[in-house]
């Protein structure tokens, strides 16, 4: 009679063992597609940032064109007179 208890609290205990690890290998899989995606976002944001500094890279340059172009003219100005 000891026995047969026994070895039905082991196979309760294997059964609940198996669950366990089912229910582990759900969360792992749902971490693995979290941490892809944060991952896929992160590269997003990066491209994104990359974008607007080579915006504003070229922003700058165009101004210092611009201001370049108005200090000649007002040397040409001032000069011409």
């Amino acid at each position: 009679m000891q026995l047969k208890a026994k070895l039905a609290t082991t196979n309760g205990n294997q059964d609940q063992l198996t669950q366990e690890l089912a229910a582990l290998e759900q969360i792992k899989s749902k971490l693995q597609k979290s941490r892809n995606i944060m991952w896929q976002a992160h590269e997003l944001q990066s491209n994104t940032d990359q974008k607007r500094i080579q915006q504003k890279r070229w922003l700058g340059i165009g101004l210092c064109a611009v201001s370049g172009l108005g200090l000649l003219l007002l040397a040409i100005l001032v000069f011409a007179k």
